[in-house]
């Protein structure tokens, strides 16, 4: 298809019909982007609907400035969670079709929702302090039976758990950080659980239910990447994949991956 714009494919719809897609603006030199439903049998660009199945109305299309950090996706109600910080003059469709909400806070995080079978989007405002300091230091992880999502701020050492079926924050929490560093933050769900969060080669267990740190132990490289199954943490590293029991941290194997740069999943044997 050749189509107009500077258009970046993002996610497919479940029955293949629409590829949802960053729409850049302005085209030649973009500041923001918006994301459109692009029809594969006719190559229309769409706005997307809102969660009454509705179109957004024209001039309430939600234009993003911010940097889209990580995205996980939920499966089972085919949502895709994308955590964006840094967000200056952005206003969500609710606000452009309903107005400003009085209590509306000065926020600088969310995770952008997206209905891949129905095309609505919904943004999950993050309290304070997400999306204030480096944006290196958020991930975001959705706990394996998909009753939790999970968003992490490494640098303040501050969780948020969403519940993924009514699009709220339930609770937040604090927690020791790790050392200070420019290097992304990974987080990942086990069991549900398990929790981690590593930022450079610090790696801290948590409990997913109150956020404390369980445990706390150093890999053997910068962490770029991390997955846990069945109690097994494992890690992307300085050209392997490492693997650690997760409570103390002790190495088991080793895999060389020489040209890695990010693992970002591991399947569990079936």
């Amino acid at each position: 298809m050749d189509l107009p714009g500077n258009l970046e494919p993002e996610a497919f719809s479940p029955d293949g019909g629409f590829v949802y897609v960053l729409d850049h603006l302005p085209p030649a030199a973009p500041d923001r982007y918006r994301v459109r439903q692009l029809e594969v049998a006719t190559g229309r660009l769409l706005p997307l609907n809102t969660r009454l199945k509705t179109p957004v109305p024209a001039g309430a299309e939600e234009e993003m400035r911010g940097e889209g950090r990580q995205a996980v996706y939920d499966a089972g109600r085919q949502l895709l969670f994308t955590l964006y910080t840094h967000q200056p003059d952005h206003v969500h469709t609710r606000d452009l079709i309903h107005g400003a909400r009085a209590d509306a806070p000065h926020v600088h995080a969310f995770v952008h929702t997206l209905d891949l079978t129905v095309g609505w989007a919904y943004c999950v405002d993050l309290p304070a302090p997400f999306g204030e300091k480096s944006p290196t230091g958020h991930a975001i992880a959705l706990a394996p039976d998909a009753g939790a999502l999970a968003v992490v701020d490494a640098t303040t050492g501050t969780l948020a758990t969403i519940d993924p079926g009514s699009l709220e924050v339930t609770a937040t929490t604090r927690f020791a950080t790790p050392p200070p560093s420019d290097a992304p933050a990974a987080l990942a769900y086990g069991r549900p659980s398990e929790l981690a969060v590593a930022r450079d080669a610090k790696v801290v267990v948590l409990d997913p239910g109150t956020g404390a740190p369980v445990a706390t132990w150093t890999a053997p490289a910068p962490v770029r990447g991390m997955s846990i199954v069945d109690g097994t943490a494992f890690l992307g590293g300085d050209g392997a994949v490492t693997t650690h029991h997760l409570a103390t941290g002790a190495q088991l194997t080793r895999i060389e991956i020489p040209s890695l740069t990010r693992l970002i999943h591991v399947l569990p044997p079936r």
